[in-house]
């Protein structure tokens, strides 16, 4: 029942506003629970079940467990900044790892602080700055240094999203 309500909702704004609210309770049922083991994250990850996948984005995750995939599952760290909870001090430290992966998805994280953006728009690999272009959450003026970047596909882009952004502001 969870989708069918709304997918066979006659009044495609009454099913909208039906959508609406269950996500919001799914949301807030879903800041109350915790995986706070490794064990049971591993679990979930590995899981061909896409709702357990899911748990492991949506579910806040305990610091024991946040540590334990940093300092001795160093494969499943991507993975982890997916996670919706994810702290930014933990996206700070995984700014600078060695894993261009890591990196990469951490460039595309909407919570990242103006650190994490001037990190990552100084990294070597082309699709972590081009990550970093296209992020939504990346203020101006960085955006603007960005579109001096070593790389003419990365300094256009730049100059593109620019132009966009200068046109939503003023209204066009």
């Amino acid at each position: 029942m969870k989708w069918g309500y709304v997918a066979f909702t006659s009044n495609f704004a009454e099913g909208r506003e039906n959508q609406n609210n269950f996500k919001g309770e799914k949301e807030k049922a879903e800041d109350c629970y915790m995986i706070d083991n490794i064990k049971e994250y591993i679990k979930l990850a590995d899981s061909n079940n896409l709702e357990d996948n899911n748990r492991t984005k949506m579910e806040q995750l305990s610091s024991e467990v946040i540590s334990e995939i940093i300092h001795n599952y160093p494969e499943r760290k991507a993975w982890l900044v997916h996670n919706k909870h994810i702290p930014i001090d933990v996206l700070r430290l995984l700014c600078t790892d060695s894993n261009a992966d890591v990196r990469f998805t951490v460039a595309m994280k909407n919570k990242n602080d103006r650190y994490i953006f001037e990190t990552l728009m100084k990294d070597p690999d082309f699709s972590i700055r081009m990550a970093v272009v296209r992020n939504k959450k990346i203020p101006m003026d960085l955006l603007r240094r960005m579109a001096d970047d070593k790389s003419d596909k990365i300094a256009t882009e730049a100059m593109r999203i620019l132009k966009l952004r200068n046109r939503n502001r003023l209204g066009f």
